[in-house]
This record gives structure tokens, C-alpha cells and sequence, in this order.
């Protein structure tokens, strides 16, 4: 497992489909940490998953909202303090 990719957004920013990459092994656990590392204070952390993951077991104020925007998949096993929202294609 690793961290794709960090991008910094600001309101009204979309999404660009390269940013989207993957393919099995999600560590959501990682990536946290790495944002936590930077010494940032974040609004909010969005991260894209099918849901298949090891899902943190708390949250982390450094990071703001925890936001999981489920893709295909299911948000079986998500804390209580990740607001998730799930894409149905």
C-alpha cells in the first residue's frame, strides 16, 4: 500500500479522473499519517475507496472533516466519524 496522491483544493475545484488510482491494498492508515506529517492544519481529508479497506479507529483533528467518497463498493465497517458518501453508477 501506498499514497497516490496528495492534492491541495480550494471550493469550487473539481476532481480530475487522473487523480483516482489504485487497484487493491488500500491503508487508509497510511495516508493519514502522511497528511498528518506535513504539519498542516486540513479543512478537510477526502479520501476515494471501494470501501474495502482497513478503516482508521479514530479520527484525527489535525485532518478536519474525514470524508470517504465510496466508489462501487460498500461502506460496511465505517467509524462513526467518517461522513461518507456513496457513488451508485
Amino acid at each position: 500500500a501506498a499514497v497516490h496522491t496528495l492534492v491541495r483544493m480550494k471550493p469550487g475545484d473539481a476532481v480530475k479522473p487522473e487523480w483516482v488510482t489504485g487497484g487493491g491494498g488500500t491503508t487508509l492508515s497510511l495516508g493519514f499519517r502522511a497528511l498528518a506529517e506535513l504539519g498542516l492544519q486540513f479543512a478537510a481529508t477526502v479520501v476515494f475507496t471501494d470501501g474495502y479497506t482497513d478503516w482508521p479507529d479514530e479520527a484525527d483533528s489535525v485532518l478536519g472533516e474525514h470524508i470517504a467518497v465510496i466508489m462501487q463498493g460498500s461502506a460496511r465497517g465505517a467509524p462513526d466519524f467518517m461522513r461518507v458518501i456513496e457513488v451508485q453508477q
